[in-house]
């Protein structure tokens, strides 16, 4: 991801958080850390697609998107893979 931000300024992202067992006190930690540590960046995610069944994952995902400006999360189940992926492509030249 770090790379992906040095040499691009607009970026679309497919989290799939689909086989996550569960969030860890340590594991929630190094993801706010380093969403900290970019935090300027985080207004550079045009799109976020992201597979879940979970309903926390599903939950923090909404939360989390609503929280950064101009970011559009957008939510699908794990076997929407490929309705995910075209979500991310539409207007792919806008920007």
């Amino acid at each position: 991801m770090h790379a992906a931000l040095d040499q691009h300024p607009r970026l679309r992202m497919l989290a799939d958080l689909s086989r996550m067992e569960g969030l860890s006190p340590s594991g929630v930690k190094e993801d706010v850390k380093l969403a900290l540590s970019r935090l300027g960046d985080l207004s550079r995610f045009e799109r976020v697609a992201v597979l879940t069944d979970g309903g926390v994952v599903r939950a923090l995902s909404k939360a989390g998107g609503a929280l950064i400006p101009g970011v559009t999360v957008e939510l699908f189940e794990p076997g929407q893979r490929q309705q995910a992926l075209a979500w991310l492509q539409e207007a792919a030249g806008s920007w």
